[in-house]
């Protein structure tokens, strides 16, 4: 067989049967342990961050955890930051800049809900 004359299905054949004709010491060197021919996945993924850090342990799944939690100005940008461009019909960047000059005007009493909400995602992130 050429390649230019190769299916997919003969492909994965020829694949198939090089990784069963393999020894278990040669298929480590891929990162996979092999069940009945079949290579299991390392890492299992969600639809959110989330669910991933409550449905997995391990350092494998490190990197898949949260970087940083939200802060009350990040909080307020995730809600304004839209709204203003769909209003005003400007970029992002544009409306990041816009509510910084809101963030900076507005009363600390104003600020409370998204100081709570950052407070919420920070007990979220400790989990």
């Amino acid at each position: 067989m050429t390649q230019a004359n190769i299916t997919r299905e003969q492909a994965e054949a020829v694949a198939r049967n090089k990784w069963n004709e393999m020894a278990e010491s040669e298929r480590d060197a891929y990162g996979n342990s092999s069940i009945n021919g079949s290579a299991q996945p390392v890492v299992k993924y969600a639809k959110t961050s989330q669910k991933v850090v409550e449905e997995t342990k391990g350092p494998q799944y490190e990197a898949i955890k949260p970087k940083k939690v939200k802060t009350a100005w990040m909080c307020f940008v995730n809600q304004r930051a839209p709204e203003i461009v769909k209003e005003q019909e400007i970029t992002y960047s544009e409306a990041f800049k816009k509510c910084g000059e809101i963030w900076k005007t507005i009363s600390d009493e104003d600020k409370q809900p998204f100081l709570k909400e950052a407070t919420e995602d920070q007990d979220r992130f400790n989990k």
